[in-house]
């Protein structure tokens, strides 16, 4: 005999410290004030010297509200309520702003068009083919042209931007190719026009950063140093479009190079 009886819900957990710190997922914040300090270091360093110190901590603070934003869009079930990850993003975003002002208005502005931007994004550009594509990479260069634009000379960090977000893009789109072989349910470019078209797309994105490489160079603010390292970063990129099941992981190690390009042309 079947029972009509419905089995009581699990009771909700009560976040805990670690739960909070995991919502800001701290790695990835330190990795984008990482970017700024970079971006910055390799475009000649900001004037004053400790300006890049507090776009680093703006920078971290906008990344921790983007992830408590992404929360709020999520469906986890870690005890956090949405409206308190909602509150924590507007706390961050508003302590970044803040940040930002010894930097001047305009650096303050960039907080709050980050903070819009990330908002837009998760709520429905990450959904859009293509366009969502494109928006996760100028999420990832953002931190990247925020260092640039505070540097001395911007170009190099501004190249390295222009190199990241085509990279980021392709790498996109391979995850959302590799997601769709996993079956997972996707609105990628994958599913909508099929795997073979979506590799390619990925694949040109790619192609056009490997030509972007060759331009600070070609235009004479980078020597032999980067060329060194850059064609090496190219490389991983052809290699990410033959071996496209490891794409994003080899993309990742070809933006690791590129910087080091940079950095390395720089010290020399």
């Amino acid at each position: 005999m079947r029972s009509n009886i419905t089995p009581p819900l699990p009771a909700m957990r009560n976040p805990g410290f670690a739960d909070y710190a995991a919502l800001i997922r701290p790695e990835i914040c330190a990795l984008t004030a990482g970017a700024v300090y970079t971006s910055a270091m390799v475009s000649g360093g900001t004037n004053p010297a400790n300006a890049v110190t507090f776009a680093a901590l703006s920078a971290l603070l906008i990344c921790a509200g983007i992830m408590s934003l992404l929360r709020y869009f999520s469906q986890e079930q870690d005890g956090i309520l949405p409206h308190t990850a909602l509150a924590a993003s507007i706390t961050f975003f508003v302590a970044a702003t803040l940040s930002a002002f010894p930097l001047g208005a305009n650096m303050a502005l960039i907080s709050i068009a980050a903070f819009l931007f990330s908002l837009i994004y998760f709520w429905k550009l990450r959904r859009v083919t293509l366009l969502g594509n494109l928006a996760f990479a100028a999420l990832v260069v953002g931190p990247f042209i925020f260092g640039a634009l505070l540097s001395v000379n911007p170009l190099p960090g501004l190249f390295l931007a222009s190199f990241l977000f085509l990279a980021a893009a392709g790498a996109d789109i391979y995850n959302g190719v590799a997601a769709m072989m996993n079956g997972k349910n996707t609105t990628s470019i994958a599913e909508k026009y099929g795997v073979n078209r979506a590799r390619t797309i990925a694949a040109a994105f790619l192609l056009l950063a490997i030509a972007i490489s060759f331009v600070p160079f070609g235009i004479g603010i980078e020597g032999y140093i980067y060329v060194f390292f850059a064609l090496a970063a190219d490389m991983l990129l052809l290699m990410a479009i033959s071996f496209h099941k490891n794409a994003v992981i080899i993309t990742a190690f070809s933006a690791v190079l590129m910087a080091i390009a940079f950095g390395a042309a720089g010290v020399a």
